[in-house]
């Protein structure tokens, strides 16, 4: 993979959803599932604040 498809590769949460999966399920290990949890948490936290300055927009 180059380095384009990489950079967005980290900035998509599913890509953290499918390595949670995958870590539990082939491996059972749940050594890294912490940091994709807080990764898709600072996005879904990030996209909140987004979209609700966007509401704020339409409605004024």
């Amino acid at each position: 993979m180059d380095f384009t498809h990489r950079t967005n590769a980290l900035g998509n949460p599913l890509t953290y959803i499918i390595d949670i999966c995958r870590r539990l399920m082939i491996t059972g290990n749940t050594d890294g599932v912490v940091c994709d949890v807080l990764a898709i948490l600072i996005f879904n936290i990030v996209m909140y604040f987004l979209a609700s300055i966007r509401f704020k927009k339409i409605i004024e």
